[in-house]
This record gives C-alpha cells, sequence and structure tokens, in this order.
C-alpha cells in the first residue's frame, strides 16, 4: 500500500483531472434532474474504467513518435498520467454511484411514504 501513496503523492496535478471533473459534473447534476444522475452512475466508472486501455494506447503512440529504435525506457509522461486518472477516477466513480443510488432510494421511500399517508384509503393516484 505505501507504493500507491508514493505513486500519487508524486503524481503531477494532471493526474487528478478526471476524479475532480467526476466530481464537478457530479455536484452540477443535482440540480439537472434524476434521469441525468443515473446515466452518470452508469456512465462514469466506464468512462475511468476506458482511460486504463487509453493510457496503454499512448504509451504506445508516444514511444513510437518520442523514442529512438532500441530505446525501450523511452516516454513522454501523458501515458502515466491518463492512467493514473483511470486509476484515481474509478475508485470516485465508483463512490458518487453509491451515493447517488443510496440518496435516490431514499428519496423514491420517503416519496412513496409521503403518497401513502395522502392517500390513506389505499386509492393511489397514478403519477
Amino acid at each position: 500500500m505505501h507504493w500507491i501513496y508514493t505513486v500519487y503523492a508524486t503524481a503531477p496535478a494532471v493526474a487528478y483531472v478526471l476524479p475532480v471533473l467526476l466530481l464537478a459534473v457530479w455536484v452540477r447534476l443535482w440540480w439537472v434532474g434524476r434521469r441525468a444522475r443515473m446515466w452518470f452512475v452508469g456512465l462514469a466508472p466506464v468512462v475511468a474504467i476506458l482511460c486504463l486501455p487509453a493510457g496503454a494506447l499512448v504509451g504506445q503512440r508516444e514511444r513510437a513518435l518520442v523514442c529512438a529504435p532500441g530505446q525501450p525506457e523511452c516516454s513522454g509522461g501523458h501515458a502515466v498520467d491518463v492512467l493514473l486518472n483511470g486509476f484515481a477516477g474509478l475508485p470516485v466513480a465508483v463512490g458518487l454511484a453509491v451515493v447517488t443510488i443510496g440518496v435516490e432510494l431514499f428519496l423514491a421511500l420517503r416519496h412513496r411514504h409521503r403518497r401513502r399517508q395522502d392517500h390513506p384509503d389505499g386509492a393511489v393516484p397514478s403519477p
């Protein structure tokens, strides 16, 4: 576990773009609507996971463009940034998804309870 701290403590600020962006979008979606939040729950982890192969592709492209033939330890560093964004963004996306699902479940149960209180005879009109 110490290596994780070492990697992220020495990482440049660009390695935290995806987690910060996910958090900012998540906060903004609370004023947009339920459907948008549910899309976020499904798509945010996918975006974070897709950063991993994207980082590998960026690394291959950097080595092809920057490195001389036979120079194995050559990289521009962008691949590491993309990979770190994916690794840091995934727990953020999953955590925000869990919180969103929990809050949405609470709101749905509260709404259902209020509808039953408003119509105690069981004749609840459909929305």
